[in-house]
């Protein structure tokens, strides 16, 4: 056995290596084939396809689903291995259940003698037990009744008794506690915490109405409970919050959960508080208490909804149907609970809490369709309980209800779901269901646990507590008007053996010879059974012992599968988290990378904006230029034309201008000789006769004569004739003058002329050099302006190519995004469905779990 052991620990540890070095190789190939969908999404983006790296993504895709479908595979061998481990416990259970009938038959003879001692003794402690309550139960009624009625009020709007405001606020103290604990031990954050949460709720879902799974199911939450990995005050939490959670559906389990419940606290008391303050919570009318609605109280019909239970549902309040639904299967929960009895085990919220939560109800809570609800389900769950143990009071009870619950519930109106629940409890008072057994309170037994499980221990409830004095009865739950009934006596006949004839002695001796021979042939019977059940227990442990070795063999086998299993989920859930990191990476950069192209492009609408705006002024400069051009070009040749015209006639003007010139110089020089001659001619003369006279007059003084010879100078005809002649010359000489003052004038005017006719035609020459000077400058700026033209043409045309690469790559950028922001899609629905595929083996194998359990 220990080689066995020993090979099977080898294998073990080399299948975790073979399963480690497989993770290592596939964590290895994962990051080869990251790295290269990397590149070649980068060499996809840079040559403006995706078809590579979609085919690629693809390819990937297909090698993830053989990779689930080898993971479903492992799951598939994981569950097989756990059918072959549950067939394994089950008949590890046969084989004990053969033991437990073998023992229970060498004791069965044991107990058949003080059985019935104990049932005697037991009657008469029954019989008196309910004298002494019934009997303390009167002394303290008339005591109660005004407390009670003053305790039925605590306010305007909360309607309760203060004995069990107390009772709530120190369960809800209770809960508050352990849920301050449970946060500071790190409750919610801890895989190993919700692993319990899960195994807990697993075991209520397997919770059937069998004596058997009970008493499993409540071993098992015992040992959760004292697990050292996870703390025993938030295994129990969980417990309480699941397990009143549950109750809400719609199954007939609610008997079987209050035997767990019982059973559970009877080893661990804390979960009975807080079960109990999480039915406080979600159902007020396990208190009992109501709170009705007040403006003054309540802002809105939404928030006095919520105070009294209602849950949100999609932004809202839930509907009313839904609520009632809640409180029937809340208050169904509790009824089971309180009626509850396991012989060995004590309910301390029992019967009696019962008998207390009927009684604080009906002094404290007003008739409508919450409470009447309420009161129904627990009156169909508890009433058989109730009426078992308080018999005529319960009675009284369910007339008080009829007479005036019912009475006030008419009077409120004629609502249909009212008055069906109306009808609901007086058909149930009238048709005395209360002597009904409800369905599925007895734990039914299975094929092979009746014959180990004694019934003792499932025996109907005794429903009497220990007797206490009047002081220590809860004296807020009695009602005023019930009235405590005489204890009715129960005797038990014992014949006494002086009636005995010794005809009926030797009739029992000979009964007794006959039973004697009878229990030797079930003695005998029974040992024959006992040596085939050795033979079956030898068969079946050799079947045990085989499949243990199964289980071994097959129980590696599943870690294997599971670790693989896990590993295989954990790579998906990180390949698909990398991937979307990926796919939110290239969405941020192909947006940043349409935000520089919209600036660039803006830019470069304004660049060619202005371009455009210089290429019009320009366009308009080089026209006037070229209009400026035009213009001096026909001036010059207009010049031209007319210089051309007018050059011959000019020549020839200045040759006639220079003759006259000469001709005008030849007169001046012939007038000018003349005029010379003619004067000093004059003038010897005249000098040469006044030289005469003056002689003549000088010897004519000194003889004595004076005479003077001028007086007679004009008196003769040469002197008329000297002077006409000289008045001649003068006239001439005038006129000579005066044509050479003419002359020299029009020679003169003629220079002038002259002079400005060659200004005019140096100016006009100078014009036509400007002219040309500013033709050409003109030319040289208009050349410039093309030039600049033809650069912001191929500017132009350079920003219209930048533009359409920037379009295209944005286009391209675009059909990346979309074929990845596809593949991306194709990733998360191939993942969700497996995700789903996953989910759906996992409730096929709680499914065969509960059906193995049931038929276990």
């Amino acid at each position: 056995m220990e080689t066995d052991l020993t090979n099977e620990d080898k294998r073990f540890f080399s299948a975790l290596d073979q399963v480690k070095k497989y993770t290592a190789a596939r964590k290895e190939m994962d990051r080869k084939l990251d790295l290269q969908y990397q590149r070649r999404i980068a060499e996809a983006l840079d040559n403006h396809h995706l078809t590579a790296i979609q085919r690629d993504h693809e390819h990937k895709s297909q090698i993830e689903e053989r990779r689930i479908r080898d993971d479903a595979a492992f799951e598939e061998a994981k569950r097989r291995e756990k059918g072959l481990q549950e067939e394994k416990l089950r008949q590890e259970k046969l084989r004990a259940e053969v033991e437990a009938r073998l023992e229970a038959e060498k004791r069965a003879e044991q107990a058949k003698a003080a059985a019935v001692e104990a049932d005697r003794k037991a009657s008469k402690e029954a019989a008196e037990k309910v004298a002494r309550e019934d009997s303390a139960r009167a002394a303290t009624a008339a005591v109660v009744a005004p407390k009670a009625a003053t305790e039925c009020q605590t306010g305007n709007t909360l309607k309760c008794a203060e004995s069990a405001l107390k009772l709530e606020e120190r369960r809800l103290q209770i809960y508050k506690e352990v849920t301050v604990k449970n946060e500071a031990l790190g409750f919610g954050y801890s895989i190993n915490h919700l692993s319990h949460g899960s195994k807990i709720q697993r075991l209520i879902k397997q919770i059937s109405g069998t004596k058997e799974n009970v008493r499993n199911k409540a071993d098992q939450l015992i040992k959760i409970f004292f697990d050292s990995s996870c703390p025993q005050s938030i295994s129990i939490a969980m417990f309480a919050e699941k397990i009143v959670d549950q109750c809400t559906n719609p199954n007939k389990a609610v008997f079987a959960y209050a035997h767990v419940i019982v059973l559970v606290a009877s080893q661990v008391p804390l979960a009975i508080d807080l079960i109990l303050a999480k039915l406080n919570t979600v159902c007020i009318y396990t208190v009992p208490k109501y709170i009705s609605y007040s403006k003054s109280q309540f802002d809105t019909k939404e928030a006095y909804h919520k105070a009294i239970g209602y849950n949100e549902e999609d932004g809202g309040i839930e509907s009313e149907e839904s609520y009632i639904s809640r409180v029937e299967s809340y208050m169904r929960l509790y009824g089971a609970l309180v009626q509850t009895q396991i012989a060995g085990v004590q309910n301390t919220d029992g019967v009696r809490e019962g008998w207390a939560w009927l009684a604080r109800f009906l002094n404290a809570l007003p008739a409508n369709l919450y409470t009447a609800v309420a009161l129904q389900a627990f009156l169909e769950v508890a009433g058989f309980g109730l009426y078992r143990t308080y018999k005529t009071q319960f009675k009284k009870l369910l007339n008080i209800i009829y007479r005036d619950f019912e009475s006030a519930l008419k009077e409120r109106g004629g609502d249909a779901k009212l008055n069906k629940v109306i009808t609901s409890i007086q058909t149930y008072i009238e048709s005395n269901k209360f002597l009904e057994e409800p369905e599925g309170s007895s734990l039914q037994s299975t094929l092979l646990s009746h014959t180990f499980v004694p019934e003792s221990e499932y025996a109907a409830p005794s429903y009497h507590r220990p007797a206490t004095s009047a002081g220590e009865e809860d004296n807020d739950a009695v009602l005023s008007d019930v009235e405590a009934d005489d204890p009715v006596p129960i005797s038990i006949k014992i014949p006494s053996p002086e009636d005995a004839s010794a005809e009926r002695f030797r009739e029992a001796l000979a009964e007794l010879d006959q039973k004697r021979d009878e229990c030797g042939r079930q003695r005998d019977e029974a040992l024959r059974e006992k040596d085939e059940a050795l033979k079956q227990r030898d068969e079946i442990a050799k079947q045990f012992d085989e499949a243990v070795k199964a289980k071994d063999s097959s129980r590696s086998e599943m870690e294997t599968g599971t670790h693989m299993l896990v590993t295989g989920i954990e790579k998906i859930s990180g390949k698909i988290a990398s991937t979307a990191k990926s796919r939110n990476g290239a969405r941020e950069q192909m947006d940043q990378r349409n935000y520089e192209i919209a600036i660039e492009d803006g830019k470069m609408s304004e660049t060619e904006k202005e371009m455009s705006e210089k290429l019009n002024l320009a366009e308009n400069e080089v026209s006037r230029l070229v209009q400026l051009v035009s213009e001096s070009d026909d001036k010059l040749k207009n010049l031209e034309l007319k210089m051309d015209s007018q050059r011959p006639l000019l020549v020839e003007q200045l040759k006639l201008v220079s003759k006259i010139h000469d001709l005008l110089y030849d007169v001046i020089k012939i007038v000018d000789a003349g005029a010379f001659l003619s004067r000093r001619t004059s003038t010897d003369l005249s000098s040469k006769t006044n030289e005469l006279f003056n002689v003549a007059e000088t010897g004519l003084r000194k003889a004595g004569i004076d005479f003077r010879f001028g007086n007679h100078i004009g008196t003769g005809k040469d002197a008329a004739s000297y002077d006409r002649a000289d008045t001649l010359l003068e006239t001439e000489k005038d006129e000579i003058y005066a044509l050479a003052q003419t002359k020299e004038l029009n020679h003169r005017k003629q220079q002038i002329e002259e002079l400005e006719e060659k200004e005019r035609v140096a100016n006009e020459t100078q014009e036509a050099a400007a002219g040309k000077a500013v033709e050409q400058e003109f030319v040289a700026q208009l050349s410039a302006v093309r030039h600049e033209l033809e650069e912001a043409k191929q500017v132009v045309v350079e920003s219209e190519k930048k533009l359409k690469f920037k379009e295209e790559t944005a286009a391209a950028a675009m059909a990346a995004r979309d074929a990845a922001e596809k593949s991306l899609r194709l990733a998360d629905m191939r993942a969700s469905r497996l995700r789903d595929r996953v989910e759906e083996l996992t409730q096929q194998l709680e499914q065969q779990d509960t059906r193995q359990a049931c038929m276990a």
